[in-house]
C-alpha cells in the first residue's frame, strides 16, 4: 500500500508558510536576515541636511551680532584703548625731556643688550628690579624703555627752568620737581615708554617693587614698596608730593 505524502502548509507568495507568517502586514517588504527569510518593518531613510541647516542658522546668528555691535558701539578693551589714546581729540601726556642734555644713552662699562637706555646712575636696587620687569614684560610682547633715568642736580634744575617757560610755573611744577626734591638726581626715578610699558608697569609693577607714584604721569616710576607688596595710592602731581613733605 502505497505511503501517502504529509499534507503541505499553503504557501504564500514567496514559498513561506502562510500559517506561520499570517500576521504579517501585506506592507511589509521581504528581507533577508541571518536566518533566511523575515519580515520586518521598512528602514527609515536618514534625513539628510540638518547639520548645513544649523551652520547657516548658527552663522546668520553671529552675523547679527557683529552687525548689532557694530550699531550700538562696543567697550574697547584696556589694550584697545591705549592703542586708539593717540588718535583721540585729548593728546596723551609725555614725559618731559632737556633740549639739550648731557645724558649717556647707556651705562658705560655694561655691554648687555638686556640693559635699557639712560640707565646709568640709578640705583642697584632699581636696576635690578627694573631687569626683572623687563624681562617679564617682554615675554608678553611689552619692551620696556627707560626714556630718563638719572639726572644730575644741574640738568634737573635746567629741565625745571624749561617746564617753566614752556607751561607756566603752576602747571610745571605738577610736572617737574625742583632738584632737592625730585628723586632722579638720586638715581630713585625712572621716565619709561612707550604708553604699554607704562600701562604694564601700573599693572604689574608692584610684582618687583616698582610704582606709579603719579596720577598725572603714566611713565614715571620709583621703588618704593618691596617686591610683591601692593602699592600706595597715587599721588595726584608732582607739586602736591612737595606739599606734603
Amino acid at each position: 500500500m502505497a505511503r501517502s505524502a504529509p499534507p503541505r502548509s499553503p504557501s504564500n507568495s514567496v514559498g513561506l508558510p502562510s500559517q506561520q507568517y499570517s500576521h504579517r502586514p501585506s506592507s511589509y517588504p521581504v528581507r533577508r536576515g541571518s536566518g533566511g527569510r523575515w519580515y520586518g518593518p521598512a528602514p527609515q531613510r536618514r534625513r539628510r541636511g540638518f547639520l548645513p541647516a544649523l551652520l547657516l542658522v548658527t552663522a546668520i546668528g553671529l552675523a547679527g551680532a557683529v552687525i548689532v555691535a557694530m550699531v550700538t558701539g562696543q567697550q574697547l578693551s584696556p589694550w584697545a584703548q591705549l592703542r586708539g589714546a593717540r588718535a583721540s581729540a585729548s593728546p596723551i601726556p609725555a614725559p618731559p625731556v632737556l633740549t639739550s642734555s648731557s645724558l649717556p644713552t647707556a651705562h658705560p662699562t655694561s655691554t648687555s643688550t638686556e640693559v635699557p637706555i639712560n640707565t646709568h646712575g640709578l640705583s642697584p636696587e632699581l636696576l635690578r628690579r627694573l631687569r626683572l620687569a623687563q624681562a617679564a614684560a617682554s615675554k608678553q610682547g611689552i619692551t620696556i624703555t627707560v626714556k630718563s633715568g638719572w639726572r644730575s642736580l644741574a640738568e634737573q634744575e635746567q629741565l625745571y627752568e624749561e617746564q617753566i617757560a614752556e607751561l607756566g610755573e603752576a602747571e610745571a611744577k605738577r610736572r617737574v620737581l625742583p632738584p632737592s626734591q625730585s628723586e632722579h638726581p638720586r638715581g630713585r626715578a625712572i621716565d619709561v615708554a612707550p604708553l604699554e610699558a607704562g600701562a604694564w608697569l601700573t599693572k604689574n609693577g608692584w610684582r618687583y617693587g616698582l610704582c606709579q607714584r603719579y596720577a598725572n604721569e603714566w611713565w614715571h616710576f620709583e621703588p618704593i614698596t618691596m617686591p610683591g607688596t601692593p602699592c600706595p595710592p597715587k599721588v595726584a602731581n608732582a607739586a602736591e608730593r612737595a606739599i606734603s613733605r
